[in-house]
């Protein structure tokens, strides 16, 4: 596996590490895999929203990401408050709800023709 994503990598492709904190996405795949993009698991978004234990995961995660220069999606992100906290927080990118549902492929090509600009967090 190891061979197959780093020429990916050198092939430009950018890989991410999905669920980052849960089952096979531990800190060891981290260390060995040319991971440039670290998606943070809804279930430490959803902590964060609800006690300091949870917010400290989740900077913790953000500050791990950012030493290895990743970029970094918080998953599950469903509503203004949560957008709120991972912006304040310095994540680059939000999965979830608050931007749109699961959607099929020609469901897609609408949406972006509607929104013509993809979201990202404002500075």
């Amino acid at each position: 596996m190891l061979e197959v994503l780093t020429r990916l990598h050198l092939l430009g492709f950018s890989l991410s590490i999905d669920d980052f904190g849960t089952g096979y996405s531990s800190l060891d795949r981290l260390k060995e895999l040319p991971f440039t993009e670290l998606k943070i698991d809804r279930g430490f978004v959803s902590d964060a929203m609800k006690n300091e234990h949870g917010l400290a995961i989740l900077r913790s995660s953000v500050q791990l990401a950012r030493d290895f220069q990743m970029s970094i999606v918080a998953e599950g992100v469903e509503n203004l408050e949560t957008y709120n906290l991972v912006k304040t927080e310095d994540c680059d990118a939000v999965q979830g709800y608050f931007v749109a549902k699961p959607m099929s492929l020609n469901q897609l090509l609408d949406w972006l023709t509607r929104n013509s600009a993809p979201v990202k967090l404002a500075q």
